[in-house]
């Protein structure tokens, strides 16, 4: 059933979180979604309380490694070689040990002298709250739980997480975890993976936030980002969400002048009600991506066993509310990589008319197919004039139709592809192009600047594809050091430039469309 604008303006939430076993309205097939939201703008609203808190929990000065270890394959002592990195202050608790990888050692968080921003607990979980009770006792605000053993283990462990609970309670201390990687902000080499770079190399400095609820996809994540050029602003685990959520951190990051995009992996909500209000607003300014997963029953049982969290609600509501709120949503690992790439180096498009141009027939008969018969994608082939068509083939030294799907055939050159980007980027029937190549012989790295001139000219989005293996692989590596979306089939290309096509369609709805 058809989703009617009077029903959107339903609930979605009653619940107010996912996880929390109030009852969520679904009537008759309509799916009841949140109201507008009531937040004040960011740029109405003075910076909250949990804004300021989390700025001094991603600048510390000073960190402790609680439970440092002598055994360089141990978490604790791969922790604490990371963080020397950083150039903070840096001090470890080892109780048997007088210095490890350069730093000093001491007894008791007790004996570490002078102020400490932030404290990494990194010890078995039946050590934790003895541990966490002498942070708060030693007013250390910020700490980390990076252990495991809480409420994903079973009753136990859901009691040893409610009693830490309460002790950070009142106290004014943020922490995150347990059960996380912790953070990685690469701008400022503060990193406390326990998995050393050498095994993991860690992305370049760039402005995707990324918040993840599996330490798992984050680092298969992390090993797709370096790989194909895409910089953090900041990584974050979020583990079990003890105190420091998803909410948070995307209110964080929302306001953060660093981040201009943002990516979220979850199998729960915190606050559903709360997060959809927030995404709608941080939207207007910067794309959200979300990779919900937890999506089938067994999907939220694997949820369960994971986080000690329970992800109950249909999946039909959490799409429509992300969609209402402008959430670009996510459904694999691929797609997470491909969209970022997309949403973080082009800005959207308005109408998603695009021209494809390509050195194989194949190439433009299978993109056509994809957008004329693909139900999920928007974009259209564009319509391109006589006199546009015209003025390409006089401009080329090979016989073509200059129809779009634009086939350059395999005798094309790169002054080929120049000459027909030229007249796209006047054509103003064509919103967008996707360029398409074979590795052939009339092919070469200059289209790399062929392709980042017409952007920088025209301002038009461009995504390319490089079909094939390590050849296509080393091509395609030129084109994103400069920060132009490449992909490794048209399926993939394709549905990278209609997330630019979703997104600006949203923002032309809410009248907030810029270029």
């Amino acid at each position: 059933m058809a989703l009617k604008s009077e029903v959107l303006n339903k609930i979605w939430l009653d619940r107010t979180n996912l996880e929390g076993g109030r009852s969520v309205t679904e009537t008759c097939g309509n799916l009841y979604v949140a109201k507008e939201s009531t937040l004040a703008t960011p740029s109405q609203r003075i910076l909250s309380e949990n804004i300021t808190r989390l700025r001094e929990f991603f600048n510390p000065t000073s960190i402790v490694v609680i439970g440092a270890s002598r055994e360089p394959s141990k978490p604790g002592n791969v922790i604490l070689r990371n963080l020397k990195k950083s150039g903070l202050s840096l001090y470890a608790v080892n109780p048997y040990a007088k210095e490890i990888a350069g730093v000093k050692c001491y007894s008791s968080v007790f004996d570490v002298p002078g102020i400490i921003d932030m404290a990494v607990i990194v010890v078995p979980s039946k050590f934790v709250i003895q541990e966490l009770k002498k942070c708060v006792a030693r007013r250390i605000k910020n700490i980390i739980i990076i252990s495991s053993g809480f409420s994903e283990a079973g009753e136990e462990g859901r009691k040893a997480e409610e009693e830490a609970r309460d002790i950070i309670k009142e106290s004014g201390t943020k922490l995150l975890g347990p059960n996380t990687l912790g953070m990685l902000l690469p701008s400022k080499k503060i990193d406390t993976f326990f998995v050393d770079e050498y095994t993991l190399p860690r992305p370049r400095p760039g402005d995707v936030a990324f918040i993840s609820q599996s330490g798992s996809i984050s680092l298969a994540f992390m090993d797709f980002a370096k790989a194909h050029n895409i910089g953090l602003s900041a990584f974050v685990g979020l583990g079990n969400k003890l105190d420091i959520d998803e909410n948070q951190l995307l209110e964080y990051f929302g306001e953060d002048e660093e981040t201009k995009c943002i990516l979220l992996y979850l199998e729960t909500f915190s606050d559903g009600r709360k997060f959809a209000e927030l995404c709608k607003e941080i939207c207007k300014k910067k794309p959200v991506i979300v990779l919900k997963a937890g999506r089938t029953a067994r999907g939220v049982s694997a949820a369960m066993s994971h986080t000690g969290r329970l992800s109950k609600g249909s999946d039909r509501i959490v799409d429509c509310v992300l969609k209402r709120a402008g959430v670009i949503r996510a459904y694999t690992e691929e797609d997470v990589l491909d969209y970022t790439a997309a949403l973080s180096w082009m800005p959207p498009m308005k109408k998603g008319g695009v021209a494809i141009v390509a050195n194989g027939g194949g190439h433009c008969v299978i993109s056509a197919d994809l957008i004329e018969s693909s139900e999920d994608i928007q974009l259209r082939l564009a319509e391109i004039g006589e006199i546009q068509k015209e003025k390409i083939k006089s401009l080329l030294d090979i016989p073509i139709s200059a129809t779009n799907p634009i086939d350059l055939t395999a005798m094309a050159t790169d002054d080929n592809f120049k000459t027909t980007l030229s007249v796209l980027a006047k054509t103003e029937t064509v919103e967008g192009v996707i360029v398409e190549l074979a590795t052939l012989q009339g092919v070469s790295e200059r289209m790399v600047k062929i392709v980042q001139n017409f952007f920088k000219n025209c301002g038009k989005p461009i995504i390319v594809c490089v079909p094939g293996g390590d050849s296509a692989r080393k091509l395609a590596k030129k084109f994103e050091a400069e920060k132009i979306p490449v992909y490794p089939s048209l399926k993939r290309g394709i549905y990278a430039a209609n997330v630019l096509l979703k997104r600006g369609m949203w923002l032309d709805r809410i009248k907030n469309f810029r270029r």
